[in-house]
């Protein structure tokens, strides 16, 4: 066997050992969480989360989501939901579907949004203090097919976001945007 045939056969051994374990260590879930005390009432906050204007103007990425939307579950129990979320993240659209997990006005919002790559499940928990709100915000990711690869890379650039966001946030609520 050949210098050059064996470097070959050495390369791919070795990027299928990086890819497997990618693969594997991508197959976890992921959580970031951020909180911060906002200068607002709950009720001030929770609108940034539940209108679309509102919550595209804080969220990463977030390039439309439709509005809250009531419905009912295969019981006949009142729910919220959400038809569809697009998520633009280096120039490429995604498009996730939503259901609303928990809904309590001002209070509580978790929101599971998936698609054939992820499904990520936003966890919005508002508690009044005073006249401030404090608001914890946790993003649980697991990641599906080819994306499982990447996830592994991309955990501080996803904490940093979630960090980023959350900023965001406090400054728009607290301007009066």
């Amino acid at each position: 066997m050949s210098v050059p045939v064996k470097l070959a056969l050495w390369i791919s051994i070795l990027a299928l050992v990086i890819a497997s374990g990618l693969w594997l260590a991508g197959g976890k879930k992921r959580e970031h969480s951020a909180a911060i005390q906002i200068e607002a009432s709950p009720q001030d906050v929770f609108a940034y989360l539940t209108e679309p204007e509102k919550h595209k103007s804080w969220l990463t990425g977030l390039a439309h989501v439709a509005p809250l939307e009531s419905g009912t579950d295969e019981n006949g129990v009142s729910k919220r939901t959400t038809t569809d979320r697009i998520v633009s993240v280096g120039g490429k659209e995604s498009r996730f579907e939503d259901e609303v997990i928990r809904f309590e006005p001002n209070e509580m919002l978790t929101v599971r949004s998936s698609n054939s790559s992820q499904v990520v499940t936003s966890i919005y928990q508002l508690e009044p203090q005073d006249s401030q709100t404090y608001f914890t915000y946790r993003v649980i990711t697991f990641n599906r097919g080819i994306a499982r690869i990447l996830a592994p890379l991309l955990i501080d650039k996803t904490q940093n976001q979630v960090d980023g966001d959350i900023r965001k946030l406090k400054q728009l609520v607290e301007s009066g945007y």
